[in-house]
């Protein structure tokens, strides 16, 4: 029988005023790995999403995490399985031999208002222009970026999302996020 970790999450979009993306700048920190070496994790945006605690779904940990970080309340009804990233591999966390990830989409017509956040590791939420996102568009902001595997499990929550009618297929086609690391993006502007 496997020990399995489970970090869950949620990619919120809003559609009015423009599209937007909800995203949160988490500080830096030290993890450790199951070598017991240290990995120094850098400030990085990305969306809401956390650990579990002990027999947690991964809905539960998603809609936890949502509120801790963003002060949005959602409910487990808001998530839809169909409309969610799930991936698993070999665990690097002490404890467990595997780690599963499962990440929500979930679509706004209006932007909720934002609250503040709980959890201590988050520096700021905002509502970003899916055009500006940090590390992708020319409006992006500040030195700290989107990851591409980030970018890579919002793009495949946005193409289920058409397969399933909750976006347009124009509106997705025209936000893809480029999955290219942002030191290729400068390098083509010089």
């Amino acid at each position: 029988m496997h020990n399995t970790s489970v970090t869950a999450g949620v990619v919120a979009i809003s559609l009015s005023p423009r599209p937007r993306i909800l995203l949160v700048l988490e500080k830096g920190e030290d993890i450790l790995q199951i070598n017991g070496s240290i990995f120094s994790k850098p400030a990085a945006w990305g969306f809401p999403k956390g650990r579990g605690k002990c027999g947690e779904s991964s809905r539960e940990i998603a809609v936890r995490e949502f509120f801790e970080e963003t002060g949005v309340i959602l409910s487990d009804s808001d998530l839809d399985d169909e409309i969610s990233f799930v991936k698993e591999e070999p665990s690097r966390r002490p404890g467990s031999d595997i780690h599963r990830r499962v990440i929500y989409l979930v679509v706004f017509k209006d932007s909720p208002q934002l609250g503040k956040p709980i959890d201590p590791k988050i520096q700021e939420v905002r509502w970003i222009p899916l055009n500006g996102v940090p590390g992708f568009g020319r409006d992006s902001i500040g030195e700290a970026t989107l990851s591409p595997s980030h970018a890579i499990a919002i793009n495949n929550l946005m193409l289920k999302a058409v397969d399933c009618k909750k976006l347009d297929w124009n509106l997705v086609m025209e936000f893809l996020l480029p999955i290219e690391a942002k030191g290729d993006e400068d390098r083509k502007r010089n």
